[in-house]
């Protein structure tokens, strides 16, 4: 008898839960149609899709210059946080030629490992991502 019941708890169970895969992935798949913009992972703000120049890595002890396209004047924020933690987060203006143009050097504090580059214009952000080595 015990045998059967957990039978039949075993199939009721594995139809629950596939009912709420469906389910969900329904509620995914229309939702973003009803709204493109939203990200599906929460943020302090608004997902945007800068144009931004980044290089595919960068190396421990140099330089790192990163831009962003924006409207000449507009303020503009970029917020690095690198694998150590450490968040770094830097404002400037938007030159005539319409870009946002960032340089800073790669303390060896910062660690090797993937950094985040939170880009921030008018209360939209965009994230990218660098990998940060020791050498090339």
């Amino acid at each position: 008898m015990t045998v059967l019941l957990m039978r039949r708890y075993s199939k009721f169970l594995l139809l629950a839960i596939l009912a709420a895969f469906i389910s969900f992935t329904a509620w995914s798949l229309l939702r973003g149609r009803e709204n493109p913009q939203v990200s599906a992972t929460p943020t302090l703000s608004m997902y945007a899709d800068f144009n931004v120049t980044i290089p595919s890595k960068a190396m421990l002890k140099n330089y790192l210059t990163v831009s962003v396209e924006a409207a000449p004047g507009t303020n503009c924020t970029l917020t690095f946080i690198p694998a150590s933690g450490e968040t770094q987060i830097m404002e400037t203006v938007a030159n005539s030629e319409g870009e946002c143009v960032w340089r800073w050097k790669l303390e060896e504090s910062f660690g090797r490992g993937a950094a985040r580059l939170i880009f921030t214009i008018d209360g939209l952000s965009d994230t990218h991502y660098i990998e940060i080595l020791n050498s090339f």
